[in-house]
């Protein structure tokens, strides 16, 4: 079953997405330290939770999520690959 949200973009099913949730700003070592242990979560928890997870780190929250027919290891490739994107970006 696919269902669209009356009003919202749609994006292609293999896109990153992701919105910052707060004004607030954590400069330096301490953000790039908090956010990595965020993202590293991230494909092992979709891994275990056949296609989801939602998890935070001290305040970061992360959240993937593998949508269709997609098998666990390409679930997981692609959902690295979006980790990748998050960590540059």
């Amino acid at each position: 079953m696919w269902y669209e949200v009356v009003g919202f973009q749609q994006a292609p099913s293999t896109e990153f997405l992701y919105k910052k949730c707060s004004s607030g700003r954590v400069d330096g070592s301490e953000f790039d330290e908090r956010l990595e242990a965020a993202l590293s979560l991230v494909p092992k928890g979709v891994l275990n939770g056949k296609g989801y997870y939602a998890g935070a780190y001290q305040g970061v929250y992360v959240l993937g999520q593998c949508e269709g027919d997609l098998g666990g290891g390409e679930c997981v490739n692609y959902v690295k690959s979006a980790v990748e994107i998050g960590r540059s970006d």
